[in-house]
């Protein structure tokens, strides 16, 4: 078995627009989330597409960014899922993580809204390892986005902290100078 292939797009799935859906009937909570062009917008009781999927932003300044859903989802007319032809060919997971790395959004094309078109995708050529090392690239990536969120949030804490204790400061030594606030 080759341990790595060139393909295309249009030769491991399928690229299909999302349905309309009305903002009235999107809500902060539901069974099932709604994928826009730039992720999650809100909740629906019904789902369009079944989960292990890629999503993909169509259109927005943020068109080309990609989304992953394990469970089933409501895809609106902003977005594309990418259905895959063969599955146990391609892991699903590790597909997303590898279409992020590649900036899609450098792909778009439009003055007033930009967009990204399926056909521009289905052109899109990748290097896939083996199914295997498909799994363990995947899992490697799930881990370094745990670590990235975990780092950034103990960054955030650190700073507020930082601010607290300087502005702790600075009114501690203006109160013992005497300095009126």
């Amino acid at each position: 078995m080759q341990y790595v292939q060139t393909v295309t797009l249009k030769n491991i799935c399928k690229l299909k627009t999302g349905d309309n859906l009305n903002k009235s009937e999107v809500f902060n909570s539901g069974a099932h989330p709604v994928y826009g062009g730039n992720g999650i917008i809100g909740y629906y009781g019904q789902s369009n597409r079944d989960g292990d999927s890629v999503i993909i932003g169509k259109v927005g300044m943020y068109c080309g960014n990609i989304h992953f859903s394990s469970k089933p989802y409501w895809l609106t007319s902003n977005a594309i899922s990418l259905e895959l032809t063969d599955s146990n060919a391609v892991f699903a997971p590790y597909l997303a993580h590898l279409l992020k790395s590649l900036d899609l959004n450098k792909l778009s094309t439009g003055t007033v809204q930009k967009f990204v078109s399926i056909n521009q995708l289905y052109s899109l050529e990748i290097s896939l390892p083996n199914y295997q090392k498909q799994v363990e690239l995947s899992n490697w990536f799930d881990t370094l986005e745990e670590n990235r969120v975990k780092i950034k949030q103990l960054l955030s804490n650190f700073s507020n902290e930082l601010d607290s204790v300087t502005t702790s400061s600075i009114i501690e030594k203006a109160l013992k100078n005497g300095v009126t606030l």
